[in-house]
């Protein structure tokens, strides 16, 4: 395994967690603010009013952040999946690159910080122009990996995957 699922386990449950409270201060303010502006006996100041909007642009806010640790989640698992598909141990950022729908240069300074970050774990950056992935620890080869292919369940895409590994859908991100 190329990517650390422990820490990648513990963003997922802050991720949830945080979106869920995120929503929660979002919606408990909105409706809390439309309340009182229906109460006859509460004067709201415009300040009162800016501080409610600042309260549900944070529970936003949090929400946003949630998405984007999902969004983590999902590359990461797909690299892990592209990596352990690798035969050889050499894995061009051309390839990478590829796999994830980003140019080369992003992809570099993508891959550079989630080694950094110990998102990414048994591998490293390498070559002249730092543009190959060499990748270390025990892979299956190529010629004793299966592959399958699997529909997803949410968007009803079909996309190759590895028997015996969980799979993610490459178009809408559901686990299969």
């Amino acid at each position: 395994m190329y990517v650390n699922e422990g820490k990648t386990a513990r963003k997922a449950v802050a991720g949830k967690i945080q979106a869920g409270f995120g929503w929660f201060l979002a919606i408990a303010t909105l409706l809390g603010t439309i309340l009182l502006m229906f109460d006859k006996n509460k004067d709201l100041t415009l300040g009162s009013y800016i501080v409610y909007g600042l309260m549900i642009l944070f529970g936003l806010w949090l929400v946003w952040l949630s998405m984007k640790k999902k969004k983590l989640r999902i590359m990461l698992t797909q690299l892990d999946q592209f990596f352990m598909a690798d035969a050889d141990g050499i894995v061009s950022m051309k390839e990478t690159a590829d796999c994830l729908g980003k140019n080369i240069s992003e992809t570099k300074s993508l891959i550079s910080k989630l080694i950094g970050e110990k998102y990414l774990q048994n591998c490293t950056i390498k070559g002249p122009a730092q543009d190959t992935i060499v990748l270390f620890g025990a892979r299956p080869s190529q010629d004793s990996a299966v592959f399958e292919m699997r529909t997803c369940s949410g968007c009803g895409a079909a996309s190759s995957q590895r028997v015996g590994y969980e799979g993610v859908c490459p178009y809408c991100g559901r686990h299969f």
